[in-house]
């Protein structure tokens, strides 16, 4: 999953100039097939081109939301881990990542569900959360495939969570007012 030339995300939406802004892309040729914004949160899911709605295999989730306080990546998505495990046949999920990218404390976790309970499918997850002073953001790939038990997840390859941790390590947040946050010219 290549990152192209990436986006100023949520500034194409209108942030002001001094606001910290998302560094990222879908992957390339995907298509949004959903957004919604406010002064308080953004989000949008993308698709490979070609699925639809509710039969989607993959789908990259971006969400940004303002916060009054510095919120820490890792209670987050261990927070995720916990509701993801009341609506799934079981859950494992182990970290990948954490510590600071760009001056910006983040963590990214890797989660397996055997069998969510509104779709009947099995999936597997990685996360991606970045935390600054004013706002939250939160990058999820989710890849669905038949339910399946502990430790047999052999629809989902190496090489297929490789790609998508190498596309995610890409992903920053900046703040173009910020030395120690830099932001590309």
């Amino acid at each position: 999953m290549p990152l192209g030339a990436p986006i100023l995300w949520p500034a194409i939406e209108s942030a002001s100039a001094g606001a910290t802004r998302l560094l990222a892309e879908p992957p390339e040729g995907w298509v949004r097939v959903s957004r919604h914004l406010t002064d308080a949160m953004h989000i949008a899911d993308f698709e490979p081109r070609g699925e639809t709605g509710q039969d989607w295999t993959t789908l990259v989730y971006f969400e940004s939301f303002a916060t009054e306080e510095q919120i820490s990546p890792i209670d987050l998505l261990i927070t995720e881990a916990d509701t993801d495990a009341e609506r799934c046949s079981f859950l494992n999920h182990f970290s990948l990542a954490a510590g600071l990218e760009n001056g910006y404390p983040t963590a990214v976790r890797l989660m397996f569900c055997g069998e969510n309970q509104t779709s009947g499918m099995g999936e597997a997850k990685i996360v991606k959360a970045i935390s600054s002073p004013e706002r939250v953001y939160v990058i999820r790939i989710t890849r669905r495939m038949d339910p399946f038990e502990p430790g047999r997840t052999e629809a989902l390859s190496k090489d297929e969570v490789a790609g998508w941790s190498g596309w995610l390590h890409r992903i920053k947040v900046c703040h173009p007012s910020a030395p120690e946050h830099p932001c590309p010219d």
